[in-house]
């Protein structure tokens, strides 16, 4: 079900296959960055139980970890907007050309089904 789904989306991701290439890439980065802060407390650790993790290196730990966080965070923020975007803009364009098709359909079809209106007998069951 859900690939025929893509099947059928495929002329929408065709057209904006840079945005999705580029918002898997930055998931992809995003991803590697996370494993950086636990890499750079173990380092920390381990300087200190050697005793040599003096004032210089822990603020240098300190400063690329706190980086780090707020890169990741950054590139976690620039993936998920540039995908819901992409979701947003398929949204937007698969409800425009509805409403064109149905703005074009034939008053006859429009009059013979009536949306919203029920009759009284599929209203009472």
């Amino acid at each position: 079900m859900m690939l025929k789904i893509l099947v059928r989306l495929a002329w929408f991701f065709n057209v904006h296959k840079w945005r999705y290439l580029f918002a898997i890439l930055i998931l992809i980065i995003a991803s590697i960055l996370e494993l950086v802060p636990a890499f750079l407390i173990g380092s920390a650790i381990d300087l200190f139980q050697r005793g040599s993790l003096g004032i210089d290196e822990a603020i240098q730990l300190s400063t690329v970890l706190i980086t780090v966080i707020v890169l990741g965070y950054a590139l976690n923020y620039i993936w998920m907007r540039s995908l819901l975007g992409g979701a947003y803009l398929l949204e937007r364009t698969l409800r425009s050309r509805f409403m064109r098709h149905l703005y074009l359909m034939d008053h006859h079809f429009l009059k013979k089904d009536r949306p919203g209106i029920y009759s009284h007998e599929e209203q009472t069951t």
